[in-house]
């Protein structure tokens, strides 16, 4: 009968181990039963002790450290036993004494002191140990001593001696084992020590009872107790181990034998003193000597177990008050780091309303409460916590007593403070001991005071979720709360609905009053806005000027009605800084009915403000302040100009764009003085488009900045190597950043372009549109030489305003002006206007459109020079343009 790990089961283990001595002791009582005379009897101790030895050495094989220490001199002192009966089998067969028995005593007493010291060793302090070793000693040489005093009339004769002699030392080592196996509280069981200490105490009397004369008759059963003494001995040695009973009541009776024993050998010292004293025949010659000699040894080992003990408990009181100094030095140290430390540090029992053993001081900075309030009422904490954090923490409490980690565990929670104040704490608790069940008894922790860091979480949180300006949910909560009110729609006939409102024209205030009040009437429009909604409805702004509007609800015309409310709402005039304003909006409306179909909140949210924004650009194509209800096919345009835009984008970078320049001619001759760049996009699809066909989707789609970087970088790299002017068109979305200045001085030092050969156009419109620092990024570009052209020159109402201000160098007057010129001498007039001014403020002229003779003529006569237009050439491929001879000058 195996086990998996191929050791024998411990009730298989047990069987065998008692099967050898049933086996020898079966045998002894045959011989015994066959022959009970002195020969038999020694043969059958003598196989009792070659068994025994045989176990014994046995049980040594299996075992480690001290087990093996011990098993060892066990095994070693039934050895020397075999030894002693073959000696004496040996004398009854040859008629010798058997000396070799006599003295092998003196080995078993070695072998006992050698199991004594390695079954104790380390087991104890050192000097608990020392004084066990004096102790056994001094109980040992009191019992030789009451043995020889009690024997001395016997002891007149090798007989009488060998009686006292084996009575006094087997009787000595069974008081001596028996402190043993106490001080080290050996298990009640008898296999192992206590077997040991049983055969030990059999063979003594077994010995003593077969050296007395007179008792022939017991002989027959006096050789099977020596035999089953031994038996037990090895046996009891093989199985020795070093277990220890550690029950309350053992314990205490163990200890009290313990000391019963050492005063059990000084009363018997006293004793025995005083019986030699009062009686002086009562021992005499040697044997007299010998017995003072033996009392003497345990006065001795008393007086040094004593003063040993004396020692060591100066030695522990010094270590106390040594250990109790360090404690109050580290306790003041410890109370000290605690009183500094930024949070309550705590000590209690494990519960809900466990008793808080110590608090430091700073409960009282946190919630008003003394320390000793708070370690007096084990509740106090329960009914501080906020009421909405009672259960949980409740709960988690309770969860505690089956938490098997030693690491401990942080909760957040609130607090309420004496003064009533709601204090947020983080409770790093640790469990620092545990009851007899493994539960935990005992805690320790810290509560620190995260008020602050939640207050500034609650500020990112609704930084994160809120409009900065206007305090209006953001696009992520507005969101969130769109797809909330279509879950909860469910399948019922309510419906939803989302406005989308877009200012009109509001970046016209931003560039006129500046964007301080742009935002200051934002604010106030968001304030009117929401105050149009009802208290279940969301207002939000998504950006910029626009906002969003969820109506829950909206039954009927109810959107229609609210999308009125706002455009009247923003048409009373808005009293900012001394002037008025007032707003129009182009309004779109996303309506979702409760039909019972499946829905996918998220997205859903995300198509129906998609839908309300396609309508608000349906209801911005009709004019201002218009509103639109979305209907399907309204997004097909978006979704085209979208594409559209993904093309451009696609086309910038991977250069399907592609440059034409138109010359700048002197009308008297037709030379070419420069040109104008061009662009054009070759679209896959659609063929050839031309600049206005996608410079307004450029313009709209955040596309015009890498747009004009892409001309600019193409055309001046074209043009580096030659000689006549090159003129570029610059969009007013390239006005504001501070980009343009840096592109042009990087390009123009790239190229090695001169600055004097480049030219930048902006239309009217572009300035009129530009944001107030287009004036000083003109300024800085025309710093680096490079000339600016006022494109289109005519068609605006505040052309003489720019002219006023702004580094212009060049009118391009507008085609408008030119196509009837020759047939209109009003237009004539107002041609012969602009030149006298242009001459006045030293500007250049060209003049865009010339597409006839008759307005060659006309133009050359009114002192204009330089020209453009299909007469002289159009656009054209660079390797097809005319070559340029000479520099662009205005008429003398």
């Amino acid at each position: 009968m195996v086990s998996s790990e191929g050791v024998l089961t411990r009730s298989v283990r047990l069987r065998r181990s008692w099967l050898l001595p049933f086996i020898g002791v079966a045998l002894v009582a045959s011989i015994v039963v066959l022959d009970a005379g002195n020969l038999s009897g020694q043969l059958v101790r003598v196989i009792a002790a070659a068994v025994a030895a045989w176990l014994a050495v046995r049980g040594c094989r299996d075992t480690t450290g001290r087990e093996r220490r011990v098993r060892t001199w066990i095994a070693f002192s039934v050895v020397v036993w075999l030894v002693s009966e073959v000696a004496r089998f040996g004398g009854l067969l040859t008629g010798e004494p058997a000396l070799l028995a006599e003295y092998s005593v003196l080995s078993i007493a070695i072998g006992a002191a050698g199991t004594y010291v390695s079954a104790a060793h380390g087991r104890m302090r050192p000097a608990e140990e020392t004084a066990l070793y004096l102790d056994a000693g001094a109980i040992f040489f009191a019992v030789v001593a009451a043995v020889a005093v009690l024997g001395a009339s016997v002891a007149t004769d090798s007989t009488g001696v060998g009686i006292m002699t084996h009575a006094a030392f087997f009787l000595g080592l069974v008081c001596a084992t028996l402190l043993l196996d106490l001080s080290t509280r050996v298990p009640l069981r008898f296999v192992g020590p206590w077997e040991v200490l049983a055969g030990v105490a059999l063979g003594g009397i077994g010995y003593v009872g077969l050296l007395s004369p007179g008792i022939e008759q017991l002989r027959p059963l006096l050789h099977p107790t020596v035999a089953l003494g031994v038996l037990l001995v090895g046996h009891g040695g093989s199985h020795w181990n070093a277990d220890e009973d550690d029950g309350r009541r053992y314990a205490t009776i163990a200890a009290w034998l313990r000391g019963m024993l050492p005063l059990g050998s000084a009363v018997l010292t006293g004793v025995l003193i005083v019986a030699l004293i009062t009686q002086p025949t009562l021992v005499i010659g040697p044997m007299r000597i010998a017995v003072a000699m033996a009392l003497g040894l345990v006065i001795v080992f008393a007086i040094a177990r004593q003063t040993l003990l004396l020692a060591d408990r100066e030695r522990v009181i010094r270590h106390e008050r040594q250990l109790a100094d360090e404690l109050t030095v580290a306790e003041a140290q410890y109370r000290s780091v605690v009183e500094r430390v930024p949070g309550v540090v705590y000590v209690a029992d494990a519960g809900q309303n466990g008793r808080w053993h110590f608090v430091s001081t700073k409960i009282q900075e946190l919630l008003g409460y003394t320390a000793d309030e708070w370690t007096a009422d084990p509740t106090l904490w329960l009914q501080c916590i906020h009421p909405g954090d009672r259960d949980r923490m409740i709960l988690l409490e309770q969860g505690d007593a089956e938490r098997i980690d030693t690491k401990g565990q942080r909760s957040e929670y609130r607090l309420m403070a004496r003064d009533g104040r709601v204090v947020w704490v983080i409770d790093d608790e640790a469990i620092i001991s545990r009851d007899a069940d493994g539960r935990p008894s005992v805690v320790q922790g810290i509560l620190v005071d995260i008020s602050d860091r939640k207050d500034l979480e609650d500020q990112l949180r609704h930084q994160a979720l809120h409009d900065p300006l206007t305090g209006l949910p953001n696009r992520v909560l507005f969101v969130d709360r769109v797809s909330h009110a279509l879950v909860r729609r469910g399948a019922d006939d309510r419906a939803i609905a989302v406005l989308f409102v877009d200012l009109d024209d509001f970046k016209g205030i931003n560039d006129t009053l500046g964007h301080a009040a742009g935002d200051e009437l934002l604010r106030l429009a968001a304030a009117r806005l929401s105050g149009v909604l009802r208290a279940e409805d969301t207002a939000c702004r998504l950006g910029g000027d626009e906002f969003a509007f969820l109506l829950e609800d909206a039954q009927g015309a109810h959107a229609g009605d609210v999308a009125a409310r706002i455009l009247a709402a923003l048409a009373i005039p808005f009293e900012l800084r001394g002037q008025t304003a007032t707003l129009s909006a182009s309004i779109g409306i996303a309506i979702r009915k409760g039909l019972g179909d499946v829905v996918v909140p998220a997205d859903s949210a995300d198509e129906l403000l998609r839908d309300a924004d396609t309508a608000m650009y349906a209801a911005k194509s009709l004019g201002k302040g218009r509103v639109q209800v979305f209907e399907r096919g309204m997004e097909e345009p978006i979704a085209r100009r979208r594409e559209l835009s993904n093309a451009l984008a696609h086309a910038i970078a991977s250069d399907q764009l592609f440059l034409e320049y138109q010359p700048i001619v002197d009308m008297r001759d037709s030379s070419v003085l420069g040109v104008e760049a061009l662009v054009r996009w070759h679209h896959p699809q659609l063929g050839r488009l031309m600049p206005a066909d996608f410079i307004g989707l450029a313009e709209s789609s955040d596309l015009i900045g890498p747009l004009g970087d892409w001309v600019m970088r193409h055309s001046v790299a074209d043009l580096a190597g030659g000689t006549g002017l090159l003129s570029v068109n610059v969009s007013a979305h390239q006005l504001g950043s501070g980009a343009l200045p840096l592109l042009v001085e990087e390009v123009l030092r790239t190229t090695g372009m001169p600055p004097s050969r480049l030219i930048m156009e902006l239309t009217e419109s572009t300035l009129a549109s530009a944001g107030a620092g287009a004036e000083t990024e003109l300024q800085r570009v025309h710093d680096l030489g490079v000339r600016i052209a006022l494109d289109d020159f005519g068609s605006g109402y505040s052309s003489l305003e720019y002219l006023g201000r702004l580094p212009v160098d060049i009118l391009k007057i507008d085609r408008s002006l030119v196509e009837r010129v020759h047939d209109e001498p009003q237009r004539q007039e107002v041609l012969r206007a602009i030149d006298h001014i242009a001459t006045k403020l030293g500007l250049e002229t060209i003049v865009e459109g010339v597409e006839l003779e008759a307005q060659r003529v006309v133009l050359l006569e009114l002192g204009f020079r330089q020209a453009q237009g299909f007469l002289f050439a159009p656009a054209l491929p660079l390797d097809e343009v005319p070559v340029v001879s000479g520099s662009l000058r205005r008429a003398s």
